[in-house]
């Protein structure tokens, strides 16, 4: 359980985060959008070795 002083105002609640306004929840969203397609673009860059990969 926990407690805090209540937002000064209204939340917008979106599928991934959450805004101050309605305009912020849809610029954030789109973001996300458009970094889930850059990540898709790069496939799978996994190693198939036991080393972890870095990226520069």
């Amino acid at each position: 359980m926990g407690s805090a002083v209540r937002h000064p105002y209204e939340l917008k609640l979106g599928y991934y985060s959450v805004h101050t306004s309605a305009e912020a929840l849809q610029a954030g969203e789109a973001r996300i959008s458009e970094i889930e397609v850059r990540l898709r673009e790069a496939g799978d860059r996994q190693a198939t070795s036991s080393v972890t990969p870095v990226f520069q």
